[in-house]
């Protein structure tokens, strides 16, 4: 850049040689025509402002890690709709809230929230939640029947919030799970071989001592922690997961959704048939699921019973390890 002015300066004395390096009114000038070209020059590489009339624009991500990242995995589903709403989730104000779809590479909706329609809040500013895919009710559940992909992916509740002090071109969204996510695998203990050996990739499922409900709660939100998912209610008798169609070494892998909660020793239990034989296996501590965690517990099975080892029960980020790992239905 010093190379650059020195060069302007030299063509600028050679063409106006009047002007020669002095404190002069040429030299005055042409240093004043020099700072206007750095400044048209800086100004043109700065983010443009919003200017009137334009609608929040957003970028979504998921979290996986308790840092706000725009290198986070992209929150980009299939199906389902994003409820962005400004200030407070189900603010029914008019041009206050907007539902996005994604569609091609990029979040589109018809009816948008205009930056010239709402008005910071003193010490925070424009501020948003996202929902996804909707907007949880005033009693939130997960569905206890989570046997087809539908039923799971309504089940699922991510929330974000995101804040700014200024009107801004992309509006990033870090979506969080706020609920916790329960897999279990069932594989065989022996070899194929093995007189004991079973089929496990056969097996069906069903899941005792779960709670669906919870409450959610938005006070003090941040970018990362957007809200508070407490379970509530009671036991429902059965909760059935969805079982996953990439069968991997003939084994059986299900996943299900649900308030993060303590899986009480003697309530909570694991009830599996394969082929005509039924298997119960339940644990004698508690077991406690984590909000935007991943619980994963593996049953090693043969036809005289259930075994499990010490780091069976795991737990991971909520797609590691899973076969679903990279379709992102988060």
């Amino acid at each position: 850049m010093k190379n650059n002015i020195s060069k302007m300066q030299s063509s600028f004395y050679a063409n106006n040689s009047a002007c020669k390096p002095s404190f002069t009114l040429c030299s005055f000038l042409s240093t004043t025509l020099l700072f206007a070209f750095l400044f048209v020059s800086t100004s043109c590489e700065k983010v443009p402002d919003v200017v009137d009339g334009s609608p929040v624009s957003i970028l979504t991500t998921v979290k996986e890690a308790p840092v706000k990242s725009t290198t986070d995995p992209a929150y980009t589903p299939e199906n389902g709709d994003l409820y962005l709403h400004y200030t407070t989730v189900g603010n029914t104000s008019i041009g206050h809230s907007a539902v996005f779809s994604y569609v091609g590479d990029s979040w589109v909706t018809d009816a948008p929230i205009y930056w010239d329609n709402i008005h910071p809040i003193a010490s925070v500013g424009y501020s948003f939640f996202g929902l996804a895919p909707s907007v949880p009710s005033a009693s939130p559940a997960v569905l206890s029947d989570q046997s087809t992909e539908a039923s799971y992916i309504a089940s699922d509740q991510l929330i974000s919030y995101a804040s700014t002090f200024s009107k801004i071109p992309i509006l990033h969204l870090p979506f969080k799970h706020v609920l916790s996510q329960l897999r279990v695998i069932i594989k065989n203990s022996v070899p194929s071989d093995h007189v004991s050996y079973l089929d496990p990739s056969i097996a069906t499922l069903v899941i005792k001592g779960v709670r669906p409900s919870y409450t959610l709660d938005y006070t003090s939100a941040t970018a990362i922690i957007p809200a508070v998912a407490n379970v509530s209610g009671n036991i429902v008798a059965e909760f059935i997961p969805l079982k996953s169609t990439n069968i991997v070494d003939s084994q059986a892998s299900f996943k299900a959704v649900l308030p993060a909660q303590v899986l009480a020793a003697g309530v909570f239990e694991l009830i599996f048939t394969i082929g005509q034989k039924n298997y119960t296996w339940s644990k004698l501590i508690d077991i406690s699921t984590v909000e935007g965690k991943n619980s994963n517990i593996t049953l090693k099975v043969s036809k005289t019973g259930v075994s499990i080892d010490a780091d069976d029960i795991t737990l991971t980020d909520w797609n590691a390890g899973s076969d679903d790992e990279g379709d992102v239905i988060l």
